[in-house]
């Protein structure tokens, strides 16, 4: 199945400026990205997805009159709107990512309305809240999130490392040993564990580090390559556990499976520097630049493709669901009473959201619903059940509480892209509590399930 893919290019004032595909790169539309107070348009400067609220949101760089410098789109980037934030001429945006636990559109600059207020936070990618450093004079580049470790670590210029738990309150860590201007940093979850960063216009000396914890240590550092390049980002495949740098002049690309060691493709893609690699969970590598696009299924034999224009692409991000590896293992156990009866079967499937239930008389049913991994839960219960169920599901939750009385039914299913399916039938006297939980890959984020059935 293909995962949707978008782009967004850098500088000058001529549109489109946006792209989207819809099949794996093999071709693509451009798009109108919405121009600044005074008509000139932006140069994009980075791009995240939010696959709880199926957004895509580009930052621009900043300027005068920048109150478009924020765009969200919720059709795969087809259509782009505008979005204001607090001082509007103030801002210079360089980085975002999606805090999954948090629920939260995070931006970095490397200027803002005081000279220690270099974030910005967005439940929605609408209304966005500024926030401050402990110390002022800071340039931040770029920021990612850690869903294993629950932190945010925002990386910029002079050797700046700012780690945060919930994007409001901002520690300053130290540094590698060597300072340089962070130019990108990615976590690297599953087998890795590892916060990587790149230093742009570092001439190969110590051009990359690597940390576990920033929050204890200092990250270790290294030149990345033989080489020196002018590397532009840094990459994560969870499916292929493979770490991507690209950079350069001469389409050149470094790639790492423990985030230590690297081995580089110093020539042969193109004759021009790429801007960003982006994994795909259709199975794809993508590396874009200014008029060049490859695609590679494994991050060592690469195909030339064809990019949206000849415009600078600079920041692309595929609409990615579900960690792209493995079925998730399940761990289920009950406590039944006597007279009890209890069946369960499991199973995987790919079907759309889907919220069903059936009530007799005087049930009342009140839920709230959020999903990232599915789950599918069907149960019939006997006379003057009470029901309640909670579920924590990856990066959002669903709680679902129900009241019944005489002869009340429930019948409720909520699937999206991977479920686990539930079945339970109850007689008189049955007592069960059912701890689920569902682990997919290293890295990914489980899925608790309570279900307490009383009467």
């Amino acid at each position: 199945m293909a995962t949707p893919l978008v782009t967004v290019a850098w500088g000058g004032a001529d549109n489109p400026r946006g792209a989207w595909s819809a099949n794996d790169a093999a071709s693509w539309a451009t798009v109108n990205l919405p121009t600044f107070s005074n008509g000139s348009g932006a140069s994009w400067s980075g791009l995240a997805y939010s696959p709880t609220l199926g957004m895509f949101v580009a930052i621009a760089s900043g300027g005068d009159n920048n109150n478009n410098a924020v765009a969200r789109s919720t059709d795969n980037g087809h259509s782009w709107t505008g979005t204001a934030v607090p001082n509007p001429n103030s801002w210079t945006m360089n980085g975002i990512c999606w805090a999954g636990t948090l629920a939260l559109f995070v931006i970095v600059t490397s200027a803002g309305p005081t000279s220690s207020t270099r974030v910005l936070t967005s439940p929605d990618g609408i209304n966005w809240t500024a926030r401050t450093l402990p110390v002022t004079g800071v340039a931040l580049n770029s920021v990612c999130w850690a869903s294993d470790l629950g932190l945010l670590v925002a990386v910029g210029d002079n050797n700046a490392v700012y780690t945060s738990p919930d994007a409001v309150t901002w520690s300053q860590r130290t540094g590698p040993t060597n300072s340089k201007n962070w130019r990108f940093i990615v976590w690297a979850g599953g087998a890795i564990q590892k916060f990587c960063m790149i230093a742009g216009n570092a001439g190969g000396n110590n051009d990359y580090a690597y940390c576990s914890d920033p929050t204890s240590a200092a990250g270790s550092q290294k030149d990345l390559t033989g080489s020196a390049y002018d590397w532009q980002a840094i990459a994560y495949s969870s499916g292929l556990e493979m770490l991507m740098v690209v950079g350069g002049n001469t389409g050149v690309t470094a790639r790492s499976t423990d985030g230590v060691n690297y081995t580089q493709v110093s020539s042969g893609l193109g004759d021009t520097r790429f801007d960003q690699a982006c994994w795909s969970d259709a199975g794809l590598w993508i590396l874009i630049g200014a008029n060049t696009l490859y695609t590679s299924p494994n991050g060592v034999s690469w195909t030339a493709g064809t990019p949206p224009s000849t415009l600078s692409w600079h920041r692309m991000a595929a609409a990615n669901a579900l960690p792209a590896a493995g079925i998730p293992p399940l761990e289920l156990t009950a406590a039944l009473a006597e007279d009890a009866i209890f069946d369960a079967a499991i199973t995987i499937i790919l079907p759309p959201l889907e919220l069903a239930a059936a009530f007799a008389d005087d049930a009342m049913l009140a839920p709230t619903i959020g999903i990232w991994p599915p789950l599918h839960l069907a149960a019939d219960l006997s006379d003057e059940a009470a029901l309640a169920v909670y579920l924590t599901i990856g990066v959002a939750a669903l709680r679902l509480a129900a009241d019944f009385t005489d002869d009340a039914v429930l019948t409720a299913r909520a699937t999206l892209l991977a479920a686990m399916a539930l079945s339970v039938a109850f007689t008189d006297d049955a007592d069960l509590a059912a701890p689920v939980t569902i682990g997919f890959q290293p890295g990914a984020p489980p899925i608790q399930v309570v279900v307490v059935l009383s009467w």
